[in-house]
């Protein structure tokens, strides 16, 4: 989950990736509105807090991933 402090960081993220939108549109104009309400959603998913039974469930993941590689540092891929 990330987290946003301030409401400038927020529309700051909102236009980065709107941007980055447009961009992968190959510049296409005309999706402006478009982009901006999918990069707000984006948002809202990146700092949403997750449910603790998902949460819960993606730490022991992460613990069988380090598990499969043997847990150290220098496993990491």
């Amino acid at each position: 989950m990330r987290t946003i402090r301030s409401e400038d960081e927020l529309r700051q993220r909102i236009a980065a990736l709107a941007y980055g939108l447009y961009l992968n549109r190959g510049r296409a104009a005309g999706h402006d509105v478009d982009d901006w309400l999918e990069a707000e959603r984006l948002v809202i998913e990146e700092t949403r807090p997750r449910p603790a039974v998902e949460s819960a469930t993606l730490k022991r993941q992460g613990q069988a991933a380090r598990a499969v590689r043997g847990g150290h540092p220098s496993a990491r891929t």
